[in-house]
């Protein structure tokens, strides 16, 4: 089925079928290229400003 494999044949049906298949198979790495891309431009480089304030159930943690 794959135009690498010894019974390919140049019919409609093949080049439609995995014209499809690429074209998904495309769409889906491109895709995840741009969600890596994007998260990787936004990663802070190093944390800037204050450390967060201490959560409310944990100033108890001692008494339980």
């Amino acid at each position: 089925m794959f135009p690498f494999c010894f019974e390919w044949k140049w019919d409609p049906d093949h080049i439609i079928f995995l014209g499809l298949l690429y074209l998904a198979l495309t769409i889906i790495a491109l895709g995840l290229t741009v969600a890596f891309i994007k998260t990787w431009i936004e990663l802070p480089l190093e944390e800037k400003g204050e450390p967060p304030a201490q959560l409310a159930y944990r100033k108890r943690y001692s008494e339980y």
